[in-house]
């Protein structure tokens, strides 16, 4: 904060370039690839939905990052990225010419899927479920067991399953939707 006070001039300059190349990145046609934005969200999150696509977020992410650019995440229908005010313009003008690129080579697709976070039904407490006896199953066998483990869907590492929290149908459903698109 201090360094933001003392070079309020440079910090500015930042800021107005870093919103005119988010600006710029948001115009960006094109035909296969959607580019999130709204005015509720925060642009610097930069969304990437490769729905509808003949690949799924993790390939999208992958593609970007064989052209240097990190991603924070890969979902099965997107890829996340974060931009910085330090982010310069020869670093967005790679990232909408690799876009375009990537976008030129891929193909529309209707795909469905259903993905629903649910609120699993709770059993028993985490530190109970933790302190009982537990075996390894196969997870076509996991309906109507209760977990006595974390699941996560990583990334972005949101849990699917708690310790002492029932498996259901649903729940094995989704799982293996995340599994299908990559999504460990």
């Amino acid at each position: 904060i201090d360094y933001i006070l003392e070079n309020l001039n440079e910090m500015t300059d930042l800021y107005k370039n870093f919103e005119k190349n988010l600006d710029d990145l948001y115009k960006l046609d094109l035909e296969n690839l959607q580019l999130i934005d709204n005015k509720n969200k925060d642009r610097s999150k930069i969304l990437i939905s490769s729905k509808d696509t003949d690949i799924n977020g993790e390939q999208l992410g992958s593609l970007l990052k064989k052209e240097r650019i990190e991603i924070e995440m890969a979902y099965p229908s997107y890829a996340l990225l974060i931009a910085s005010l330090y982010d310069t313009k020869e670093g967005f003008d790679l990232l909408k010419n690799t876009l375009l690129k990537i976008d030129k080579n891929i193909q529309h697709e209707s795909k469905s899927y259903e993905f629903s976070y649910i609120k699993p039904e709770k059993i028993y407490e985490i530190y109970m479920a933790m302190g009982e006896k537990s075996v390894l199953i196969d997870l076509k066998d996991a309906k109507g067991r209760i977990a006595s483990g974390f699941t996560y869907a990583y990334p972005p590492g949101i849990p699917i399953l708690a310790p002492g929290e029932l498996i259901s149908e649903k729940i094995i459903e989704n799982i293996n939707t995340l599994l299908t698109n990559k999504i460990n």
